[in-house]
């Protein structure tokens, strides 16, 4: 106001001039319009800083509201700076209110506005700490509890007061200027118009000076505030020794410091020497070339780490055209580098991937495809596809699949997968499988569909050959287990068998036991009585059918497997052949024989186990063609290989003799094939087969190692076969067996028998023939009667099958005290060391149950009188062979 009041001041000189004559008076009058235009003047700012204030307090309740409403942080930086230029506006206030009312109220409207701040301020602090969660309650508070219509109404009140107080002035001075106007009246009247003139002058200016000075505060907050929340970090350096001089809030977020700790200070007193080095040659780049210097990428190291900036730096020029200032604009670009550093790499990975990526529009029409879809597809590495669709490269069934239904499902579910022909610019049409999938942008819109695209051409290929090499496992698998039901069913009738076998076995046992007694006493019996004694009639007759059960039993055994073989190496063409007469004899002359014999190996064997066998199959034969027909014997050699072993249960691979007996009779049906092995099974009417002759060749070759099969069907006639083990071996020369002489005996016989009436019966036969007999009923006492008797004993005749010890346990033990005693076994039927498989021991001395008197004390003789090294207990083997 320099200016104005030197022409004020020039005016009022003038008008003394003038006035001289009111003197005193005028001067007086003048003053009270002084102080009139500096109340009012005063008053004016009040109100204006009242206004400020409440649009202060306003600005800083909508920042608040509105960063609750959407944690905007620029709101909150709104806030913030709001809160900061209220307290300043107090200051002023404070200056322009005089003591008394409005005093009083303004220290009512401090804790007003400290209280509407601190509510501003605690709604950020919950938007922060809540988040959204926090806008419902806050938004749902009673409008009662916030100050802000008590600071509205107070601001009013001192407006009100003012104004008040401004007219009460004006009134006093009105007054007082009508009491002097009275003493100079005419002072007046002559500086009239020059006062007028001047009064008006500065009326008029200081308006102008009011309206200028608001509108530049105005102006100056909305550019603090559009700088202040700018995202982008700008400051501003003097000219002259790149002080710092402005910074606004990104810039000081940026960089960690607040504008108060940088004003007047330099790059190096913040940054590191090498990096204010950088900024200041810059910085004075710029101000010598008075130009704008784009930086693209300026590294900063920050508390965030290091950032890199995009900055551009402007002079700003004085009135005479000099750099006066240097304003910096510098944007964070780290994030967009690392994206496109990002996008980048993720480009490397899609060029190098070994599947086709191509992007798409919504519609198909092709934007990229790299570098695997370009090979896939024949295309050059320099042509443009921004031209091309994808129906270019789809045959009519791939556009079917791709167009028609791909890319709908893609655009509507987000990702479609399938399969898809192809077809390349060289017309190949390949099969692929697809990935697709929709894109869309920030407001749900699809902006381009991504494929990913693999050539499968191969791998269908090869699906193909799978397909056909499954099918043909699945084939060989079926026929596989086809073959393992057919051994499984035959496993099953295997151990059905065994089970009848030990069942027959244990009955042939007990009852060879009971025979041994009848046919010996009935033995002795009749050796007691005369010739036509009407007595051996009867006694004959018990004898006979004696044998008759202990044949029966012998079936038994053989079919159980429980009988003792005596095993030799044989050629079975010599077994056939021998039996061809009998064959001729059983079969009749309506049944033509034929014998077909082929060079075969040697088998070891029972020969006439074997011939039993062969003539039980010749007698099956027989009764099956009522009416002739023709039977055929034959053997050969034979090789069972492994595929051979896998569809039959038990059956080794390896050579083989087979012995074939066919004929042409009835046949059978598939149950009795189930059932033809079974003992007593018979199909024969009653009375006319005991239903054991199958039983026991089954049981006969099993027992010699080999297998049977049967092959039949109704009306088609029956074969059987039996397979023995081929060998190379021959047979030792045997001793002769020695014959027995006298039936007498003198030697000590240690009798060792479970079975207490075969044990007495056995003792009586033996006394009777002059031998010395020790008698025990089991393998223990027998031990301790060995060790009681201190004389010789001669020879061990002991059961084979005996309860907790056998009788080849007891004869190696006493072996190893009486090496030269002489060891003469006896059973029903053994699954003891005694034997192996059933086959005999050439070294072990062995009588059958049932057996008649002669039988034994011939045995029990032949033994005693047998040569050195045979027969002994020091010498019997010690395992099975």
């Amino acid at each position: 106001m320099s200016g104005l009041e030197g022409r004020l001041k020039a005016g009022f000189a003038l008008a003394l001039v003038l006035l001289g004559v009111a003197g005193f008076i005028s001067v007086q009058e003048v003053n009270l319009l002084v102080d009139r235009h500096a109340d009012a003047t005063r008053a004016r700012a009040v109100r204006t800083e009242l206004e400020e204030t409440i649009g202060l307090v306003l600005e800083l309740t909508t920042a608040a509201r509105g960063y609750l409403l959407t944690g905007d942080a620029l709101f909150q930086q709104q806030h913030d700076w709001a809160a900061a230029q209220l307290v300043e506006h107090l200051r002023p206030l404070e200056a322009l209110v005089p003591q008394g009312d409005q005093r009083a109220r303004l220290v009512r409207l401090r804790p007003l506005l400290a209280e509407q701040a601190a509510q501003a301020r605690a709604d950020v602090e919950a938007r922060n700490a809540e988040g959204a969660g926090a806008v419902g309650r806050l938004l749902a508070a009673a409008p009662g509890d916030s100050p802000l219509p008590r600071i509205r109404a107070l601001i009013d009140e001192m407006k009100e007061a003012q104004l008040r107080l401004s007219d009460e002035r004006e009134r006093a001075t009105r007054a007082q200027a009508r009491q002097a106007q009275a003493g100079a009246a005419l002072a007046a009247l002559l500086g009239l118009v020059l006062v007028g003139v001047l009064l008006r002058l500065l009326l008029g200016e200081l308006a102008h000076r009011r309206r200028t000075e608001r509108e530049a505060l105005q102006a100056r907050a909305f550019l603090d505030a559009v700088v202040a929340n700018i995202p982008d970090m700008i400051f501003v350096k003097d000219a002259r020794d790149l002080r710092f001089t402005l910074f606004n809030r990104a810039g000081e977020e940026l960089v960690g410091h607040k504008l108060a700790d940088m004003a007047g200070k330099d790059v190096y007193d913040l940054f590191p020497r090498a990096q204010a080095d950088f900024f200041t040659a810059k910085d004075r780049e710029v101000l010598a070339g008075r130009t704008t210097v784009d930086i693209p990428e300026e590294p900063l190291d920050t508390p965030r780490g290091r950032r890199i900036l995009h900055t551009r730096k402007v002079p700003l020029r004085d009135a005479a055209g000099e750099p006066a200032f240097l304003l910096g604009i510098s944007e964070d670009i780290t994030d967009q580098k690392a994206a496109q550093e990002e996008r980048a790499r993720l480009i490397a990975i899609i060029e190098s991937s070994p599947d086709m990526v191509g992007l798409a529009t919504p519609d198909g029409q092709v934007r990229y495809v790299n570098a695997a879809g370009r090979r896939l597809l024949g295309l050059a590495p320099d042509v443009e596809l921004s031209a091309t669709s994808l129906a270019e490269y789809l045959p009519p069934a791939g556009r079917e699949v791709v167009l028609g239904r791909g890319l709908p499902a893609a655009i509507r579910e987000g990702v479609w997968r399938g399969e898809a022909p192809v077809q390349t610019v060289d017309g190949r049409v390949i099969s692929c499988a697809l990935v697709l999938a929709a894109h869309r942008n920030a407001v749900g819109e699809v902006e381009y569909v991504s494929a990913i695209i693999r050539d499968i051409t191969e791998q269908k290929q090869f699906e193909h050959v799978l397909e056909q090499r499954v099918a043909e496992r699945t084939r060989e698998l079926q026929a596989e287990t086809e073959a393992r039901q057919q051994v499984q069913h035959q496993l099953v009738e295997s151990q059905k068998m065994e089970g009848i076998g030990r069942l027959a076995g244990g009955v042939a046992h007990d009852f060879n036991n009971l025979l041994s007694v009848i046919l010996s006493y009935s033995e002795l019996l009749l050796e007691q009585v005369r010739p036509g004694d009407p007595a051996r009639e009867d006694i004959e007759a018990i004898q006979k059918a004696g044998k008759q059960a202990a044949r029966l039993t012998q079936q038994l055994l053989a079919f159980s497997r429980r009988q003792v073989l005596q095993a030799r190496v044989v050629d079975l063409n010599e077994v056939v052949t021998g039996m061809g007469r009998m064959v001729g004899r059983i079969v009749g002359e309506d049944v033509e024989v034929r014998v077909a014999t082929a060079a075969t190996g040697m088998v070891r064997c029972d020969s006439g186990q074997v011939e039993q066998a062969l003539l039980n199959l010749v007698v099956n034969s027989r009764d099956a063609m009522p009416t002739g027909g023709m039977l055929t014997i034959e053997t050969a050699d034979a090789v069972l290989d492994a595929s051979y072993a896998v569809t039959h249960a038990g059956v080794a691979a390896g050579p083989y003799v087979m012995l074939a007996v066919s004929d042409t009779g009835t046949g059978m049906d598939a149950a009795t094939l189930a059932r033809v092995f079974e003992p007593f099974f018979t199909t024969k009417e009653k009375g006319k087969g005991t239903g054991l002759g199958l039983s026991t060749a089954y049981g006969i070759v099993k027992q010699s190692g080999g297998h049977i099969f049967v092959y039949s069907e109704p009306d088609q006639g029956t074969t059987f076969k039996i397979y023995l083990p081929r060998t190379s071996a021959t047979d030792a020369d045997r001793p002769a067996p020695a014959r027995p002489g006298a039936r007498r005996g003198t030697e000590t016989v240690l009798l060792v028998e479970d079975e207490e009436q075969l044990r007495t019966l056995a003792r009586a036969i033996l006394q009777r023939h002059g031998y010395r007999v020790l008698e025990a009923s089991n393998g223990g006492a027998a031990l301790l009667l060995t060790e009681q008797h201190a004389d010789p004993i001669h020879l061990l005749l002991s059961d084979v099958v005996m309860p907790q010890m056998s009788g080849s346990q007891l004869a190696e033990r006493l072996g190893k005290v009486r090496p030269d005693m002489r060891v003469l076994f006896t059973s029903g039927y053994t699954d003891d060391v005694v034997v192996h498989h059933g086959v005999l021991h050439p070294d072990l001395a062995f009588l059958q149950k049932p057996f008649t008197p002669d039988a034994l004390v011939a045995k029990v003789r032949e033994v005693l009188d047998a040569p050195a090294g045979r027969f002994e207990a020091g010498r019997l083997p010690r395992k099975s062979p």
